[in-house]
C-alpha cells in the first residue's frame, strides 16, 4: 500500500496552469516512484526511466537514491525539477513484474498516457500476492534452511525453524506499529540468541551460533550489500555510498541485539554442539530446493515463479560450490555462481519478457556474504579485532567478487531490459 506521503512535491495540477506536467511527463514521474518503492536498484530505475523518455518524446533525467528520486524534466529556461521522497521498502517482485508491463506497453505505444497512468496508480495501491501469516511461515521456512547451510541436523533445524518464526511475528508487528519499526532488528536479534541459548540449556546440546546466525538471516543485509557495491561499480557513488551505510547499521544493530540476548542469558549452560550431526551433500540439495518456497512469499513474487527463482538459484549454488572447489578460495567460488545466476536470469528475461530480476535476486541471495559480515560486526563487539577486520575484509572481497560476476553476465548474456 503506498504512503500518502510519497507524492511527487510539484503535484499534478491543470494542464492550463503554469509549470504544470504534460501527462507523459506525469507518467515519468509515477513511474518513477512506483520503481524506487519496488526497491529497483539505481542504475536499473535511471535506465529504465530514460527509456520510457525516450518512448514518450519526453526530455528528462533522473536521479536516485534509496529514500528520493530527482527528476529533470524539459531544458534550458523551460526545465522543472522534481523531488520525489520515497520511504525504503522491501522487495516486491510482483509490482516489478507489472510495471515492466507498463513500461512494454509505453515503448510499443499500445496503451494511452491515461490508461498507463490508472495502471500506475493501481499497481502502487497493490498489496503483495502474500499475507501476513505465509511472510511470518516463510521466515521460519528460511532459518530452518539456512541452519543446512551452517551444518545444524534436526535439533537446530526445528529450534532455527521456531525462532526464526518469532523473528517473522516480530518483523510484520513492527512493520505496523512506526514507533517499533526502528527497533525491530535490534529486538529481533535479542530474541534470537536468548531464545537459542534457552533451549540448548532445556532441548539438549545445540550449536547456539549457528541457530542465532540462521533465526536472523532473513534480516542480514547481504543482499543490499550486494546491491550496494553494485551501484558503486556502476559509478551511482551516493547511492552506493548510502545504500552500504544503511546495510552496515542494520548489521551493527543486530549484532548489538545478539550480545544483549547473550548477556540476559549468560546464567544458562550453552553446552556445545554434538559433533558430525549434519546433512551433507543431500540436505545442502534439500534446502536449495525448499529455500527459494520462502524466497517467494518474502520477495512478494507469484507463486508460478518458483520454478524459475529456485532453478536460477540451483544453477547458482552448485557453480559456486564447484567454483570454490576448482578455484581454492570462496571467493572465486561467489564470483562464479554470480556469473551463472546472471546470466541464467538474463537468458530467463529474454526468453519471457520478464524482468531478470525476478530470478536474479533470490539467486544471489544463496551466494550473499552475509553471514560473514555478521560474525565479522559480532567478532568486533567481543573484542575479536583481528577476527572481525578478516571477516569484514573476506566480506568485500565476496560482495566484490558478486559484483564482477554480474557484470560479466550482463556483458555476456544482455539482459531485455535492466530491470
Amino acid at each position: 500500500m503506498s504512503d500518502p506521503s510519497n507524492k511527487v512535491l510539484a503535484a499534478p495540477a491543470d494542464a492550463a496552469s503554469p509549470g504544470a506536467h504534460s501527462q507523459p511527463e506525469q507518467l515519468l514521474l509515477d513511474l518513477a516512484l512506483a520503481l524506487a518503492e519496488s526497491h529497483t536498484a539505481s542504475h536499473r530505475l535511471e535506465s529504465a526511466l530514460a527509456d520510457a523518455a525516450e518512448s514518450l518524446g519526453v526530455q528528462a533525467q533522473f536521479f536516485s537514491i534509496p529514500t528520493g528520486v530527482f527528476a529533470s524534466i524539459g531544458s534550458g529556461v523551460d526545465q522543472r525539477a522534481s523531488l520525489m521522497r520515497v520511504e525504503p521498502a522491501d522487495v516486491n517482485l510482483a509490482r516489478l513484474i507489472a510495471l515492466n508491463e507498463v513500461l512494454d506497453d509505453v515503448a510499443r505505444g499500445d496503451v494511452s498516457d491515461d490508461f498507463a497512468l490508472e495502471r500506475v496508480a493501481e499497481i502502487r495501491e497493490q498489496s503483495g500476492p502474500w499475507g501476513r501469516p505465509a511472510v511470518i511461515a516463510s521466515f521460519g521456512l528460511a532459518s530452518a534452511c539456512s541452519v543446512v547451510f551452517f551444518g545444524g541436523a534436526w535439533r537446530e533445524i526445528g529450534v532455527a525453524l521456531l525462532i526464526g518464526t518469532l523473528i517473522g511475528l516480530i518483523v510484520v508487528f513492527a512493520s505496523v506499529q512506526h514507533r517499533l519499526r526502528r527497533v525491530g532488528d535490534f529486538v529481533a536479534g535479542l530474541t534470537a540468541a536468548a531464545v537459542a541459548a534457552v533451549s540448548s540449556a532445556y532441548l539438549g546440546p545445540l550449536d547456539v551460533p549457528s541457530v542465532t546466525l540462521a533465526s536472523v538471516i532473513v534480516l542480514i543485509p547481504g543482499l543490499t550489500l550486494t546491491v550496494a557495491m553494485s551501484e558503486l561499480a556502476e559509478k551511482n557513488l551516493v547511492s552506493g555510498s548510502s545504500r552500504l551505510v544503511g546495510a552496515l547499521m542494520v548489521l551493527l544493530t543486530l549484532a548489538l541485539g545478539v550480545a544483549a540476548g547473550q548477556l540476559l542469558t549468560g546464567s544458562f549452560n550453552a553446552g556445545g554442539a554434538d559433533p558430525v550431526r549434519h546433512f551433507g551433500i543431500l540436505g545442502e540439495a534439500a534446502a536449495v530446493l525448499l529455500a527459494p518456497v520462502a524466497f517467494v512469499v518474502l520477495f512478494q513474487a507469484r507463486s508460478k515463479d518458483y520454478l524459475p527463482i529456485a532453478l536460477v538459484g540451483a544453477i547458482g549454488y552448485a557453480s559456486a560450490r564447484a567454483g570454490a572447489a576448482w578455484a581454492g578460495g570462496g571467493e572465486f567460488g561467489a564470483g562464479i555462481g554470480a556469473f551463472c545466476v546472471g546470466a541464467s536470469a538474463n537468458l530467463y528475461s529474454r526468453l519471457t519478457a520478464r524482468p531478470a530480476a525476478v530470478a536474479s535476486l533470490p539467486g544471489i541471495l544463496l551466494l550473499v556474504p552475509g553471514s560473514i559480515g555478521f560474525r565479522g560486526v559480532s567478532s568486533l563487539l567481543h573484542a575479536d579485532t583481528v577476527v572481525g577486520l578478516d571477516s569484514a575484509f573476506r566480506t568485500a572481497v565476496i560482495g566484490a567478487a558478486l559484483v564482477v560476476g554480474l557484470l560479466l553476465a550482463n556483458a555476456a548474456v544482455p539482459a531485455r531490459r535492466l530491470l
